[in-house]
């Protein structure tokens, strides 16, 4: 049965093929991160804050039921805010051709344990029509639950808006180039074990064990002969001359 290749072996094919690895993997990272910076669109983020607070109270264990049942209605509102019909009102309000599935992919609705504060993160090319974006579905959230739950304990904290320079949060540069790169070594050692693998020249004894099924006895090593001087090939020249 064929022997499996060893670790030496593994270690062996890599360093005759790290040049070409190297290779294979700096021209994938490098690719990887001229297309991120300059190709890429750049994802602008934006965010609001809104608050589900009490309504009307009176005594302290009505508060202590009102904090609970806030709390509750956390979940319940997070998920109308991400409901497509809220994200299609947001699209069809703000006038831009972006389908419910399109709008779920940029607005993410976060909220905290025992926390009263909803996130509303908005993700674009465009960061003013992101804060458009963020602004606009707090609006129509707030509606929505008005309408649907007789209920208006919803407050903004903190409206989106553009504040100095936006700086984008994507593409993620030095992400991409780390995996491009990854991928390129990959490639590149598979490429090399694969070389390998159709080489059929006999380069050692073991070789020589593998195609003739005999067992190698002794190996003569092989001894590079000398380049002989340049006197000496003067001297043979000169006698031929006479």
């Amino acid at each position: 049965m064929e022997e499996g290749i060893s670790l030496r072996e593994v270690f062996k094919i890599i360093g005759n093929y790290k040049v070409l690895i190297l290779l294979i993997a700096g021209v994938f990272g490098l690719t990887a991160g001229l297309v991120s910076h300059y190709v890429l669109p750049s994802v602008y983020e934006t965010s609001t804050q809104i608050l589900v607070h009490q309504n009307d109270i009176k005594t302290d264990k009505e508060i202590n039921q009102n904090i609970e049942g806030d709390l509750q209605w956390i979940e319940t509102y997070s998920d109308i805010i991400g409901n497509p019909g809220v994200l299609t009102q947001v699209s069809d309000r703000l006038d831009v051709d972006f389908s419910a599935e399109q709008m779920q992919k940029k607005v993410f609705v976060t909220t905290n344990t025992n926390s009263h504060v909803i996130n509303i993160t908005v993700r674009d090319y465009d960061i003013e029509q992101a804060v458009a974006i963020a602004n606009t579905t707090v609006e129509v959230f707030s509606e929505e639950v008005s309408r649907l739950l007789n209920t208006n304990n919803v407050s903004v904290i903190s409206p989106a808006a553009i504040v100095g320079v936006p700086t984008p949060v994507g593409p993620n540069v030095l992400l991409n180039a780390g995996i491009a790169t990854l991928v390129g070594l990959f490639l590149g050692s598979s490429f090399a074990f694969l070389s390998n693998y159709m080489n059929t020249t006999i380069q050692n004894e073991r070789d020589v064990e593998k195609v003739l099924a005999v067992t190698v006895l002794a190996v003569i090593p092989y001894v590079e002969q000398p380049a002989k001087q340049p006197e000496a090939r003067r001297v043979i020249l000169e006698r031929k001359e006479v």
